[in-house]
């Protein structure tokens, strides 16, 4: 099963060149507190100005991933960005979409109407507004302020008629496991429902993940897939580390993205020992960290 490779040590250098180095954002670029390290940052220039392509990869919206790269103070002229669990393939510089799927506007409003079933918040983030009923419930709260993202509040998010990206949801762990199952059986032909934390469900059109949109992006750009290299952390990862020509994964990701992974490196937290495996894995975009 390809979704299940064996883990190993990182050697000290790969014999393949990667041209791309694709990245999730929170739990694997960013720890905990949201601030990237400047060893790390430096390693992304590094990898930039070998010639590489640096993507990040995220269930953020594209204005909310910007902002936060804004704020780590990464530079985002030329580069490629993926956001909405990967429904949108941006250019960082200007956040025009090249890629862009949507969730039908009637499936996003019978995602809503069986979602708030249950104690949960739903979302549907949109342009440049988080569409929701409830807007002073904590998840709504907090995805507004942790993308700099306006609330709307709407009588019935399910008569909106917006056609979005994504529906989001949040919730306590233990009942947004249970929401996540019975989703995932009621549309399993025609969305993809994956957590993207233990707190947050992403519900994007069917075939949409992390994965498809990193192949979209290396056939772009020209680039073999197997020349892609990428780093993750949770379920909304898993495609994305497969697709990779190696898929790494930091070492406080879930059970199920470390047994799918290539390679297992140190933690996000952790970025002197992390941050040396991360680039010892990536040694041959043709940059010698030291």
């Amino acid at each position: 099963d390809a979704a299940r490779r064996a883990p190993h040590p990182l050697p000290v250098k790969d014999t393949m060149l990667y041209d791309l180095v694709a990245s999730d954002f929170d739990m694997t670029l960013c720890p905990p507190g949201g601030v990237v390290g400047e060893r790390t940052r430096a390693a992304i220039r590094r990898v930039r100005e070998a010639g590489a392509h640096f993507t990040v990869v995220s269930g953020r919206t594209t204005a909310g991933l910007l902002h936060n790269l804004a704020l780590q103070r990464i530079d985002l002229e030329g580069m490629y960005v993926i956001g909405f669990n990967g429904a949108a393939v941006a250019q960082a510089w200007d956040g025009a979409h090249i890629v862009s799927r949507t969730l039908d506007a009637d499936l996003a409003a019978e995602v809503v109407r069986q979602a708030r079933q249950h104690p949960v918040d739903v979302m549907i983030p949109h342009e440049d507004l988080i569409h929701t009923e409830a807007p002073e419930r904590p998840f709504p709260q907090h995805e507004a302020r942790s993308n700099a993202t306006a609330l709307n509040m709407v009588t019935d998010l399910a008569a909106t008629g917006i056609a979005p990206h994504k529906v989001l949801i949040g919730g306590d762990p233990p009942q947004l496991a249970a929401v996540a199952r019975e989703l995932a059986q009621q549309f399993r032909d025609v969305a993809e429902v994956v957590l993207s934390a233990p707190f947050l469900l992403e519900v994007t059109a069917r075939g949409v993940t992390k994965g498809t949109a990193l192949a979209a992006m290396s056939e772009a750009l020209g680039i073999d897939p197997q020349r892609t290299l990428a780093f993750g952390d949770n379920h909304n990862d898993i495609p994305m580390i497969v697709q990779a020509g190696l898929g790494v994964a930091v070492g406080n990701a879930v059970p199920e993205l470390l047994a799918a992974a290539d390679r297992v490196t140190g933690t996000c937290e952790d970025e002197a020992r992390g941050l040396y495996a991360r680039n010892r894995a990536a040694y041959d975009v043709r940059v010698a960290f030291t």
